[in-house]
């Protein structure tokens, strides 16, 4: 299943802090599950601190981290360790923010079948893929 939407957003999951968390205290990689039928899509990864009431709080990153998505439907792994970020106490929040970029739209035409005229259908990749 696939996220569908109308403007600009970020999606966003909380991880909570786990005492395992201990021994690795820094955030090595995010994973997302993609998809993408061009090569190089792109998007904008966002880390937030948890506030102290548990809402997304202050970016952990300080510069904008635009990652790079290769062609298929796979599980993409983005390296975060260049960033030293520790794992902060009250858990992290991961998003994801796609880019309506001329780069990551895809056209193709379709035939409608109420109308019984072709239209172009647009999709920006990648598609960010959910599951349970």
């Amino acid at each position: 299943m696939q996220a569908y939407e109308n403007g600009p957003r970020i999606d966003i999951k909380f991880f909570p802090y786990k005492s395992k968390y201990n021994k690795t205290k820094f955030i090595k990689y995010v994973v997302l599950n993609t998809d993408t039928r061009i090569e190089e899509a792109t998007l904008k990864l966002h880390l937030y601190k948890a506030d102290p009431d548990g809402m997304p709080g202050d970016e952990l990153l300080e510069k904008e981290f635009i990652v790079t998505v290769n062609k298929g439907v796979k599980k993409t792994l983005f390296n975060l360790s260049a960033f030293n970020l520790r794992m902060p106490k009250n858990g992290l929040f991961v998003g994801f923010e796609r880019l309506k970029i001329e780069k990551n739209k895809a056209e193709k035409s379709i035939r409608d079948a109420t109308t019984a005229t072709n239209i172009i259908q647009t999709t920006f990749y990648p598609l960010i893929l959910y599951n349970r």
